[in-house]
């Protein structure tokens, strides 16, 4: 292969902002570094071989994005890596790619963002992010984007989205399954029984399914 070749192809993986491991070679982020920062993961067969793999969050701790307030609050506004490694029969991971772009960071005092993650029987991963304001708005917002490996990469094929407004009760619930192109839409009240739900549902029109990493969530 030229060296044009090889020009281009760093290029394309800078445009993507996505770090790609290759089997055998040192990650950019070695798992037990991910693991030494805050982090959550899971772990579960997500390839369809028969072995558990795993799936980690973890904030990188970048002195240039920590910021410590009056009350000597420490806080981290650094971009969340998450990670997909391959298990293997002898219970070692192998880094299969790395997302400095999936999941959105804290972007002030006011607003905190947590992630969990979970990997269903079936193989299929799920990131769920809550959000809490703690001023700015009443409303709590909890977003779970579940993802499917199939075809050589990560696919959106559903997502849902709860919340709550804590002064009103006021709530809100929409589920959305990409495979079957249906979207769920509830609305209730969680203070007041006597306020009927409210239950609608839509057909969506074909897309092509979307990839992890086409857009960031939790922004």
């Amino acid at each position: 292969m030229t060296h044009r070749f090889f020009a281009f192809l760093a290029c394309l993986l800078a445009l993507t902002n996505i770090k790609v491991c290759s089997q055998g070679i040192t990650t950019p982020y070695p798992l037990e570094t991910l693991r030494g920062w805050d982090n959550t993961e899971c772990a579960g067969d997500l390839n369809k071989d028969g072995i558990a793999d795993l799936a980690i969050v973890s904030i990188p701790r970048i002195a240039a994005n920590m910021h410590t307030n009056e009350a000597g609050y420490e806080y981290n506004f650094n971009r969340p890596i998450l990670a997909i490694f391959w298990g293997d029969a002898d219970g070692h991971y192998t880094c299969w790619r790395q997302y400095d772009n999936v999941i959105a960071a804290q972007e002030n005092e006011f607003h905190s963002i947590n992630t969990s993650l979970d990997i269903t029987p079936q193989g299929v991963l799920r990131i769920s992010i809550e959000h809490f304001h703690s001023a700015g708005s009443w409303t709590n917002l909890t977003e779970t984007f579940v993802y499917r490996y199939q075809q050589g990469d990560f696919f959106l094929i559903g997502e849902d989205e709860e919340s709550m407004a804590r002064n009103t009760g006021e709530a809100e619930y929409i589920s959305t399954n990409y495979l079957t192109r249906k979207r769920q839409h509830r609305t209730f009240n969680t203070f007041d029984e006597r306020v009927k739900p409210k239950e609608r549902w839509t057909r969506l029109a074909k897309q092509p399914l979307e990839r992890m990493g086409a857009r960031t969530l939790g922004n």
